[in-house]
């Protein structure tokens, strides 16, 4: 396994794969007058129900994590600069073949560019944060559900942005 995660954590073994959906954006579109580009629609596969809409921005290298919702699903394109998501869920280990269970960590990382835009699917359960690799980096964040502004608690869990180790953020020489 890659040196970006822990052997275990909290016990269990860091196990990587699949955890959420990136998307190519096949809706792009150029001419003189500028760029278009579709980010998500109604009829894409992944898309569930709309809730809101909000960009974010973050300094170089600052790293928003970690936090999972119960019910809402987030669909994360970077709109201008590039961002690596580090996403992870508690698994059940659940082996069909043997029908044991050993309990594991699964982890996924993923870095997208403005230039060659992705949406990331982020289902509910699954932990994610990120961190912005360049200056200026702009995220485009649509949400299933609204966050409450009147009080009411939000549909969110967090932890602690190095609860799997500060080498999951790390640019990784090639």
């Amino acid at each position: 396994m890659s040196s970006l995660w822990p052997e275990t954590v909290d016990g269990l073994p860091v196990v990587e794969g699949a955890l959420v959906k990136v998307s190519n954006l096949p809706h792009f579109y150029a001419d003189d007058r500028g760029t278009l580009l579709e980010t998500l629609r109604e009829d894409d596969e992944h898309f569930t129900k709309f809730g809101q809409i909000y960009v974010v921005s973050n300094p170089e290298w600052s790293v928003r994590a970690y936090h999972r919702h119960l019910k809402m699903y987030d669909w994360f394109t970077i709109i201008q600069g590039a961002a690596t998501f580090v996403v992870w869920r508690e698994d059940d280990g659940y082996d069909p073949n043997t029908r044991t269970y050993i309990p594991s960590i699964m982890v996924q990382r993923v870095t997208v560019r403005a230039s060659v835009p992705k949406t990331i699917t982020v289902p509910p359960g699954v932990w994610h944060g990120w961190t912005s690799i360049e200056k200026n980096t702009l995220l485009l964040s649509v949400a299933s559900e609204l966050y409450p502004h009147d009080g009411t608690p939000p549909d969110e869990e967090r932890c602690a942005w190095d609860c799997l180790g500060k080498e999951c953020w790390r640019v990784q020489a090639k």
